[in-house]
């Protein structure tokens, strides 16, 4: 009947418009009643047929204003059910924007009084929800600066707060937030701020947040967290009450985070909340309140850890648990932080090798399930299918019963899908698409082909944090699939779904690395170097995200463990693209994390100073005080910061002050990543050589003064370093067995003169064709290189040294220890219980203090952890003859045996030397390093030389008592008088050459020593 009528009137009859209005009207209604209108779009298109029609008409300002909602209302909804197009998404956007600028028209402004007349609370929510379906179509949102610029006007004529302006200033939040979140446009959060501040009650606010989260768990919708943490932020800003009024409201904020972390868990939320629970906590004074707080601290705690991988954090999650436990031994279940200590002691056991965490850990998910779905293996690990199908190839479960489940959910989840939407169909497809993942590792074939298209189906619909992680085990299941049929298509897919993850910077840190390396791995496994080199390249600017400067030592290692490798591929794949300049430079960002923090903390500030001098003391102060707040992974108390909480506080006063001097004239690239015109200085007294050891392929970059020159290494391999370093290091215990007997140890050591031979033919002689004639060479090895005599193998060549990086030369360069009155240390440990003694290190000492009567000399109780710790900050030349130990799993635990205990490398990093020219080292293996942490270069020697020491001597290897008592005599002998210690490599080198002349065939007596500095 009403087609009938519109088409029986004319536009300029007075019925027409209203006949169109309420036509528009019947399509929407019915369009909203039909069951089966899944999919069709008829109805909704008469719809905004009849509309667009009436707005034509130049209707009154009433109709028209009235239109505008109507229209963008079916636009969205026509964008749901057909297709999400995004020029529904921009017609619906476009359409809410001129309500908003009717209401600026002088006609209208007056009613602005009373926002609930014009419908203002439905404008902006129906205005949200279009931007946020813009922003989901990846739509034009060229316009979203100038809607936020209109709303804002409108709010500005809003009286003060009320039933409806309240709303509006919660919903225009929301908005601004989104878009700032979504988009790169820049957008000014302080605008929504200064309405919420005005048109929300303080008194409210409260009130405001609870209902704001209880509709985030309604909808699913995230705009309402934001909402409340702002309101939340706003009550607690300069609160002084405490009690239950302090916890409610400290705790509400550190809830509102948590939630909204768990959206974006690399962001500040997780810090955050965390602090507003200790808060919380420190004012609770009930047992049920301190428990909320113990629920959400527990959470958050094992929630960092995933981004920022800080051990003590889980430590702490599961000491809060535990507090708890008393009170709860009839239904432990229903302890605070039950499944988050779960988890906090299973991802313990993974960190480390913790099988008593594990065991706990399983008990916990066992009590956790008893009752409901208890027993599915998935729930009780608390692990995807695909992951537990890794435990199932290794017999940890049950096959038949892990396959048997398994199958069990990939047919409820099919019956689930058929006729489902929505978040009902959303649900069944991941739970599928689990399951497949499972069979697809087991089984490939139809199953992997299978997963590709539903993980596909279900990528579609998803955005941030769960389409990164999505998108990567998609283009991970498309090259596996590739790897077995060979399909160049899928290889493409996999290369650009994992491009997808790497740049999904709402997901952890760590996630995005993994799938950036990894596209960078299949990249150069293809030979597609281009690809290759911007793959690895984002790896690599990840990187100190991942070992972030607030982590401890241990942490920061144990990150960078799972990424061994990263930086010697990037750097081959740069090479392969003809780019020998990024390579270096990858090279030193990618290396040497720990060591170039430590250097950024005594960095020279002078020239700062001179210009700026408080922000070089406050950068000075707040590199002074990290290097002191060290993690102990000692559980905090819940109420108060804990050492982690500490570290990342000054971590952001270190980088708040580093942007501030970045924007000093002069300062701009103020400890940013070296470039090539801040290496080639290095190389002025001659050529820095860093030997680039990958799977793809291997060349030495050669530093000039010149530039960089690449000289490819063909008879060098990963595989053949990894294989001759394995047998050079296996055969070192047993080479100095029979010392007496000369013709027994020579066949001993038949293996390193090999070695020694492969390494001048290998490495050795390309790269002194390359540079004709030098007298003086470092060396910078990587992967497991580093563990092999270089500098033997170049005896006849050069004098040679070595070098971390780059950078650490470049530090030790322009580290100038005051000249006057040399002062120095003799430090001799020749019995320590449990370890065999040392009668060649008291013969050491008293040679040395004959001859440097003036250094002081510590020995028995006196050569403690305490006065070797105050010789390495306040003497400028030590020379320490004791036993060491080496732990290349664990650098920073590798420690000189002292009178009172082991002082590790860690400790030693935190000193800092004042006056450091020169540390002996007479120990054994304290220049050792591992395949895992090799990119790290964390021995001994270079924490001495990171603590300050401008030059240090070391050894590769276990050393028997007489080489290292006559290499020292022999070391001293070739110094000159006034011991300069520019001449330590020189004398080193001399004395190698002299115990070679003596001992051609016994390599362990004279390879074993090198010298690390400028």
């Amino acid at each position: 009947m009403l087609r009938l009528a519109r088409e029986g009137t004319r536009p300029a009859d007075d019925g027409h418009l209203d006949i169109l209005a309420r036509l528009g009207d019947a399509f929407v209604t019915r369009y909203a009643d039909r069951p089966d209108a899944d999919g069709r779009t008829d109805d909704i298109d008469d719809a905004i047929e009849c509309y667009t029609a009436l707005l034509a008409a130049d209707p009154g300002i009433a109709l028209r204003y009235a239109a505008l909602q109507w229209l963008g209302d079916a636009h969205s909804g026509r964008f749901e059910q057909g297709g999400r197009h995004p020029s529904d998404a921009e017609a619906a956007v476009h359409a809410f924007h001129q309500c908003l600028e009717m209401l600026r028209s002088p006609e209208m402004v007056g009613l602005l009084a009373e926002p609930e007349r014009v419908r203002l609370p439905d404008v902006l929510a129906g205005l949200g929800a279009a931007v946020t379906r813009l922003l989901d179509s990846d739509g034009d949102g060229r316009d979203l600066p100038a809607v936020l610029a209109t709303a804002r006007q409108v709010l500005a004529e809003l009286p003060g707060p009320g039933p409806a302006a309240t709303p509006c200033a919660q919903m225009f939040a929301r908005l601004v937030h989104l878009v700032r979140e979504r988009t790169d446009l820049d957008v000014d959060t302080a605008m929504a701020q200064e309405y919420l501040s005005r048109l929300t009650p303080r008194t409210s606010g409260y009130e405001v947040a609870v209902r704001a989260v209880e509709e985030y768990h309604r909808t699913g919708d995230p705009g309402p967290l934001d909402v409340a943490v702002e309101a939340l932020r706003e009550i607690t800003q300069g609160m002084e009450t405490s009690g239950e009024e302090g916890t409610r409201h400290f705790g509400a904020l550190g809830y509102a985070l948590w939630q909204r972390a768990l959206l974006a868990p690399g962001s500040a939320d997780v810090d955050e909340g965390i602090a507003a629970f200790r808060v919380a906590y420190g004012q609770a004074d009930t047992e049920s309140s301190r428990d909320a707080c113990v629920q959400g601290l527990c959470e958050l705690l094992v929630l960092r850890y995933r981004v920022s991988g800080h051990l003590s954090d889980l430590d702490e999650a599961i000491a809060l648990h535990m507090g708890t436990v008393d009170r709860y031994r009839d239904n432990p279940r229903d302890a605070p932080g039950f499944a988050a200590a779960a988890t906090a002691l299973q991802r313990r056991a993974e960190a480390v090798g913790d099988h008593r965490a594990n065991t706990m850990a399983l008990a916990m998910r066992m009590l956790h399930n008893r009752g409901g779905e208890a027993g599915t293996l998935r729930s009780f690990f608390d692990l995807p299918y695909g992951h537990l199908a890794e435990l199932a190839s290794e017999d940890v479960l049950a096959d038949s019963m892990f396959l048997g489940e398994v199958d069990a959910v990939i047919a409820s989840s099919r019956t689930r899908l058929d006729g489902s939407v929505g978040d009902e169909r959303a649900a069944a497809l991941h739970d599928l698409v689990d399951a497949l993942h499972a069979r697809a590792r087991a089984y490939g074939g139809e199953f992997a082909d299978e997963h590709i298209d539903r993980l596909r189906e279900l990528t579609a619909g998803l955005h941030g944090l769960h389409r990164g992680a999505h998108e990567a085990e998609l283009g991970f299941a498309l090259h596996d699939r590739f790897h077995r049929n060979g399909h160049a298509g899928d290889l493409s897919e996999a290369l650009s779904c994992l491009g997808r993850a790497a740049a999904v910077d709402t997901v952890p840190t760590l996630f995005r690395l993994i799938a950036a390396k990894a596209r960078g791995q299949f990249s150069a496994q293809a030979e597609l170097w281009e690809v290759a080199d911007e793959a690895y390249g984002l790896a690599i600017g990840l990187l100190p995200k991942i070992a972030a400067r607030h982590l401890s030592h241990d942490d920061h290692l144990r990150q960078l463990s799972q990424l061994a490798g990263l930086a010697t591929d990037a750097a081959a794949a740069a090479i392969r693209n003809g780019e020998p300049v990024r390579a270096l430079e990858l090279l030193e960002q990618g290396r040497g994390l720990l060591i170039g923090d430590i250097l950024d903390t005594q960095h020279d500030l002078g020239r700062l100073a001179e210009v700026e001098p408080s922000l070089a003391e406050a950068l000075r102060d707040a590199g002074d005080r990290l290097a002191t707040e060290v993690d102990p992974h000692l559980p905090a108390p819940p109420g108060v910061p804990s050492v982690t909480d500490r570290r990342i506080g000054l971590v952001r006063e270190w980088d708040r002050t580093v942007a501030a001097i970045r924007k000093v004239p002069g300062f701009s690239d103020f400890l940013a990543p070296p470039r090539l015109w801040d290496l080639v200085g290095v190389a002025v007294n001659g050529p820095v050589i860093t030997v680039n050891v990958s799977r793809f392929g291997c060349d030495a970059l050669v530093l000039t003064d010149g530039g960089v020159a690449v000289v490819p290494l063909p008879d060098l391999s990963d595989a053949e370093v990894r294989q001759r370093a394995t047998r050079f290091l296996a055969t070192l215990p047993f080479a100095e067995l029979s010392p007496e007997d000369e013709e027994a140890t020579a066949e001993a050591q038949e293996p390193l003169r090999q070695t020694l031979s492969w390494l001048r033919d290998a490495v050795v002689a390309p790269v002194f064709e390359h540079l004709e004639a030098h007298e003086r060479v470092w060396w910078i090895p990587t992967g497991l290189l580093a563990a092999l005599p270089l500098h033997a193998a170049a005896l006849d060549r050069a004098v040679s040294s070595y070098a971390p990086t780059i950078r650490a030369l470049r530090a030790a360069q322009a580290r100038r220890p005051r000249d006057a009155g040399l002062t120095g240390r003799v430090v001799a440990i020749a019995d320590v219980p449990g370890l065999p003694p040392l009668p060649g290190a008291a013969a050491e000492a008293t040679r040395l203090a004959d001859r440097f009567p003036a250094f002081g000399h510590l020995s028995g109780a006196a050569a403690s952890r305490a006065g070797v710790l105050a010789a390495f900050r306040d003497v400028g030349w030590v020379h320490i003859a004791c036993h060491a130990s080496s732990y290349a799993a664990h650098p920073v635990d590798s420690a000189l045996h002292l009178s009172d205990g082991p002082l590790t490398a860690g400790e030693v990093l935190a000193a800092r030397s004042r006056q450091g020219h020169l540390a002996y080292l007479s120990a054994c293996e304290t220049v050792l390093v591992g395949s895992a942490l090799a990119d790290e270069v964390i021995h001994l020697g270079s924490a001495v030389h990171a603590a300050g020491f401008r030059h240090v001597i070391g050894t590769l290897w276990r050393v028997t008592a007489g080489t290292a008592t006559e290499t020292a005599r022999l070391f001293y002998r070739n110094m000159p008088p006034g011991l300069d210690a520019d001449q330590a490599a020189q004398a080193l080198h001399t004395a190698a050459v002299d115990l070679r002349n003596r001992y051609p065939r016994l390599p362990a007596r004279w390879a074993g020593y090198v010298h690390i500095g400028p």
